[in-house]
């Protein structure tokens, strides 16, 4: 999800952010809107800490896949990728699996 320098995608600091600033992923090459963590109000995401109503920090073991609705990091949807905005270098994308097979 994150490493010493931030969110993989954003480069924020999940705990100094409400929420990744990405908005959108690739499901086999579609564009789909990503689901924004909801809970209580104020209430914050027990694995990025993003708050009620933020999108999720890439790789959170708690985000939705937008297609099937499953857990995203281990759902069986295909090449699924986050356009990687940090340094602002266009077309880089991090991937939530590597290589899988279906």
């Amino acid at each position: 999800m994150a490493d010493n320098n931030g969110c993989l995608v954003c480069g924020q600091d999940p705990l100094q952010l409400d929420g990744c600033r990405v908005a959108v992923i690739y499901v086999e090459d579609e564009k789909y809107v990503r689901i924004p963590f909801f809970g209580d109000l104020g209430e914050r995401c027990h694995d990025c800490n993003a708050l009620s109503g933020h999108y999720h920090h890439w790789g959170c073991d708690a985000e939705i896949c937008p297609v099937c609705r499953g857990q995203l990091i281990g759902c069986d949807c295909m090449d699924v990728e986050c356009p990687v905005i940090i340094n602002k270098q266009p077309g880089r994308k991090a991937t939530n699996r590597s290589n899988r097979q279906k």
